[in-house]
């Protein structure tokens, strides 16, 4: 089989053809996948080795999975806590647990990771023991950017994945995920924090951004009604509405999807496409990454491999209804 580019979507589509597979393949003791259901095939996967592969599509076996999320998890979005960061009257902020319909207007950070040590973790905040090894951590000007942005914005709280989620707890991990397209989709503005582009280098320069190869920025580039870039001084660029040309042209993803148009009104097969060049630091991340973009939940199975991934994700989708 000749896949053309190697995108890490179409390596979960070329496993699709194993005929080895078994009609049911356990992934953790309480999630299955079936290869019995010829209809997403034919919807989904089908078509997306048509537009990526030369290899005969009849070729390629049906799937469906047994798992079903719970109802309540799709429709709790607004009773889920949000943990926030809040400025203080000291010129410092510290972290506030919020719940459902108490969580304030707040701005939420888009950026790219450097090394785990540089960034400032859950642990991190709050730690006054140990507080000028954190402020000397690479990552802390980003929290500092936020800081002030928000009070020139007129807000007060505001949310960095980095310093908001407890990793330590896996249980917390997964729902920030499953809700994460929610958290960017609900805040009054998203700072992306591009630490690779200085203004002065011209827009070349910003296409070319680490921030746009990234699997978790698609997400966080589409969910929120207001996107304001920053270069690595602080400079506004722009908002994802009047400079979108440029990011149109940086990510092929239309103007449309950009701007003004519901994610509905694009394919499943063309929203799976903006995905395709993107890349993540752990590869069940690339499908865990979607899972906004498609509107649906799933429990996280770190250690399943990028292809049960997708494979769960894939029947999400179907199950939605997409």
């Amino acid at each position: 089989m000749r896949i053309r580019k190697k995108p890490i979507i179409l390596l979960m589509l070329y496993l699709v053809k194993l005929r080895t597979w078994r009609a049911t393949c356990e992934i953790t003791n309480d999630v299955h996948v079936s290869l019995a259901d010829t209809n997403f095939s034919h919807v989904v996967v089908l078509p997306l080795l048509k537009l990526f592969s030369t290899h005969p599509s009849s070729h390629y076996p049906p799937l469906k999975s047994l798992w079903e999320p719970p109802q309540e998890l799709r429709n709790c979005v607004d009773l889920v806590s949000m943990r926030l960061l809040r400025n203080n009257d000291y010129g410092g902020f510290s972290l506030t647990d919020l719940h459902g319909n108490n969580v304030p207007p707040y701005a939420i950070l888009s950026h790219t990771w450097g090394l785990d040590a540089d960034e400032v973790s859950f642990e991190d905040v709050g730690n006054y023991a140990d507080a000028l090894s954190v402020l000397a951590k690479p990552g802390y000007i980003k929290l500092q950017f936020c800081a002030r942005r928000v009070a020139q914005d007129g807000l007060q709280y505001f949310w960095v994945d980095t310093a908001c989620i407890n990793k330590q707890s896996d249980r917390e991990l997964s729902e920030a995920i499953n809700f994460m397209y929610h958290w960017y989709q609900r805040a009054a503005r998203c700072y992306v924090y591009l630490s690779d582009v200085v203004a002065s280098d011209g827009w070349e320069k910003f296409r070319q951004s680490r921030w746009f190869t990234r699997g978790w920025t698609l997400q966080e580039l589409l969910a929120p009604r207001r996107v304001d870039f920053y270069d690595a001084n602080g400079k506004h660029l722009g908002d994802k509405h009047t400079i979108a040309e440029q990011i149109s042209y940086a990510t092929k993803i239309p103007h449309g999807a950009l701007t003004d148009q519901p994610l509905h009104n694009f394919s499943v097969e063309e929203r799976l496409t903006w995905a395709q060049h993107r890349r993540t630091k752990r590869e069940e991340d690339g499908a865990y990454s979607l899972l906004g973009i498609f509107d649906v939940s799933m429990p996280l199975v770190y250690g399943e491999g990028k292809d049960k991934a997708y494979y769960r994700l894939l029947h999400e989708i179907e199950s939605s209804g997409h």
